[in-house]
């Protein structure tokens, strides 16, 4: 739907939009692996804040696209009330 309206080809931003949402089982991908890496790699020294924070880091990689996702909807959702167009109906179907 990213490449629907016409010359949306040709905008960055679809582009942009659509390879983030690409990304989501890649970085889920990288989560597991990283964090069994991670695991790995301190299994054998004291828990420092250091490598909990890499752990965390790595295992919350997926969130990055879930993330992007709410805020636009959330920066949508706000632009539609400031426009004081009325949620869910497009302004060309509304008759007074």
């Amino acid at each position: 739907m990213f490449f629907d309206a016409p010359g949306s080809m040709n905008n960055p931003a679809a582009w942009i939009n659509a390879l983030i949402i690409v990304s989501f089982p890649f970085l889920c991908c990288i989560a597991v692996a990283g964090s069994w890496i991670v695991w790995a790699a301190h299994r054998h020294r004291q828990p420092s804040k250091a490598s909990t924070a890499a752990s965390i880091a790595v295992a919350a990689l997926p969130l990055l696209p879930v993330a992007y996702v709410a805020i636009a909807m959330a920066v949508e959702t706000i632009g539609v009330m400031a426009s004081g167009q009325p949620m869910g109906l497009h302004s060309t179907i509304i008759s007074h």
